[in-house]
């Protein structure tokens, strides 16, 4: 398996969560798959209603990295 590197843009209103549709700010997690944005509600909620899948690619969480913005 072959990795990437990813460039992450700091949040700002560009970077929308997948699930709520609001912009993300500090802390937030990435799918390795998709690319689609998580904010931590957002990611509990997709554990509690959503089998712990991906909104985007229905990826398991575990296909998700931790990311933080720099301003």
């Amino acid at each position: 398996m072959t990795t990437k590197s990813i460039a992450f843009k700091p949040a700002n209103e560009s970077v929308l969560d997948a699930f709520t549709g609001g912009p993300l700010a500090g802390e937030f997690v990435r799918c390795t798959k998709c690319q689609c944005c998580y904010g931590a509600e957002s990611v509990a909620a997709l554990n509690e209603h959503n089998q712990g899948l991906c909104m985007g690619c229905n990826g398991p969480l575990p296909g998700i990295e931790k990311a933080t913005t720099q301003y």
